[in-house]
């Protein structure tokens, strides 16, 4: 245990004196005291002595030191930092590299991944300034927010005189999670022979949320079609299920708490933990007046926390209107209760139920061909089955170059007999207003030198802040998680034989057909979102 006693009486500083007893060390504190630690408290007395030799013979003065059982305390440090920071895996300057990787590049604006910690050294009656040392396991220290300097692990300050007051920045020294209180800061003031009188330590946990939609993990569970963080909730409808995963695992549930700003809503089963469950009311407000956001809080931490952007909306119902176009009737029913089903699960994230209004057979002479390219065919039919409640989808016996195409302007949809469920799905996006989405141009023409886009995405990072977390301003993907993987989970994505489901709030980057200037592609923010599905998206 460590004490500071006053001498009684005063003692010669300047000389060097020993402890009789041997409990006690000492050091000179200044204004006529000594510093005394590792002593009992129990002993209230010892008696200091110091030798000086005269001409061979010993002299040994001595004072007897009575304690004081009310001493004044040590010189007072304190260490204020969050219990939780994340993991600095975002990019908020924009410079494709992840900020924990920026060192020595100066940021216009404050890291906010880096977090402040203040340290205090307070004043006691003889000691007005000492030196102070932090030092950081798991994190790694820097004097500034802003990226400016070379950050490290232990630094000591010098001549702090009290009451001295300082703030320092802390973030985790790698791009992974720790465990649960794994990291630690220490602040210890140094005064005394280097010994640590006054000591403050503080435990953090760095964690990495991930916030991003999870419909793919979803659409395995038992075909339930039970999706996580749609982009909307309908009023009145069911209530629909936020999720955010969280490393570490055994982070505590209690520690994680939800707020929306939406009164209309509400929390069905509590606002604490990984996964809550939203309602809307049947009386909710729903328009352009209704864009909601869903605010995920983790511990203390300071950094701008994950937000899901929503929107709250009418219950919608389209129509779809089955036709077979074909020379045999070796099938019957188009549209199967098992297909519609799979369909309505993937657009449930919209807000948006078909329904089959009718089936119809339209006997056909010879095979019924047809191109994207040749419209006229369309058109007749367009013709022949006017439908101006709902969606007209055509089955037909072959489509040159496809298994699918979509006229928006006609709402029509024609695709091959033997087409799966995902692919009707797909041409229900484009039937909506949505667009097909690549990573490359070269996905569907590898061989075609014309279609190459310069810059188009292939393994790097995400490329965008604002279209698949929905404008929080910050990156909380999977640390890995590639752009060419964000593009292939979407139900947009124009690649063969894609299996992509998710349907985000609002637009992707990524190469899209039809650029400027004649250019059959460019990459640009393309409309794959519930909002281009609603008409509200015009890019």
């Amino acid at each position: 245990m460590n004490r500071n006693w006053n001498l009684n009486p005063a003692l010669d500083i300047s000389t060097s004196w020993s402890s009789a007893h041997g409990w006690l060390q000492m050091a000179p504190a200044g204004n006529g005291a000594f510093v005394f630690w590792g002593g009992s408290t129990n002993e209230l007395s010892d008696t200091l002595y110091y030798d000086t030799e005269i001409e061979g013979y010993t002299n040994r003065q001595s004072a007897v030191v009575r304690l004081d059982p009310d001493p004044e305390p040590l010189p007072h440090v304190t260490l204020s930092s969050p219990n939780t920071i994340f993991v600095n895996d975002d990019d908020d300057n924009g410079n494709g590299t992840n900020d924990y990787l920026d060192v020595g590049c100066a940021f216009s604006d404050p890291d906010d991944d880096i977090v402040p910690v203040v340290v205090e050294f307070k004043s006691v009656a003889y000691v007005t300034n000492g030196t102070l040392r932090l030092s950081a396991q798991g994190l790694r220290i820097w004097e500034n927010q802003n990226h400016v300097g070379t950050p490290v692990h232990n630094l000591t300050m010098t001549n702090c005189v009290t009451p001295f007051e300082r703030t320092l920045y802390v973030e985790r020294d790698s791009l992974s999670h720790s465990q649960v209180n794994e990291c630690r800061l220490a602040l210890e003031w140094l005064e005394c022979a280097d010994q640590a009188l006054g000591c403050a330590t503080n435990m953090i946990t760095a964690v990495e949320p991930i916030v991003e939609p999870i419909c793919k993990e979803t659409f395995a569970l038992n075909g339930t079609n039970f999706v996580y963080n749609p982009a909307c909730l309908v009023a009145g409808g069911p209530r629909v299920a936020f999720k955010v995963r969280l490393l570490p695992a055994d982070y505590p549930q209690e520690e994680i708490r939800w707020y929306c700003d939406n009164p209309d809503v509400g929390f069905e089963g509590g606002k604490v933990g990984t996964n809550v469950s939203l309602i809307a009311s049947v009386d909710a407000r729903t328009g352009l007046q209704t864009k909601s956001r869903l605010t995920v809080q983790i511990g203390d931490a300071p950094s701008m926390a994950p937000v899901f952007h929503f929107d709250v909306v009418q219950p919608r119902v389209i129509k779809l209107h089955a036709r077979i176009l074909s020379s045999s009737f070796a099938y019957r029913i188009p549209i199967s209760e098992e297909t519609l089903s799979r369909i309505n699960g993937v657009f449930s994230q919209a807000g948006i139920q078909f329904v089959v209004e009718d089936h119809g057979t339209i006997r056909r002479d010879k095979a019924c061909v047809f191109s994207a390219e040749n419209m006229a065919s369309a058109m007749m039919m367009q013709e022949n089955t006017s439908n101006d409640d709902g969606i007209s989808v055509f089955f037909v016996d072959q489509i040159d170059k496809a298994e699918a195409f979509t006229t928006p302007i006609y709402s029509m949809v024609f695709v091959s007999r033997y087409c799966n469920w995902h692919v009707l799905a797909h041409e229900l996006g484009h039937a909506l207003g949505a667009d097909d989405i690549y990573w490359s141009s070269s996905d569907k023409w590898p061989d075609d030198p014309e279609m190459k886009v310069d810059g188009a995405f292939d393994d790097g990072a995400v490329e965008s802040h604002d279209d698949w977390n929905n404008g929080t301003g910050q990156r909380f993907y999977q640390i890995g998680f590639a752009h060419r993987e964000l593009i292939e989970r979407l139900l947009m994505c124009g690649v063969t034989d894609s299996i992509g489901v998710d349907i985000p709030h609002s637009s992707v980057s990524g190469v899209a057909s039809g650029g400027a200037n004649g250019a059959k592609f460019e990459i640009r923010h393309t409309r794959v979102g519930r909002d281009a599905m609603n008409g509200e998206n015009e890019l």
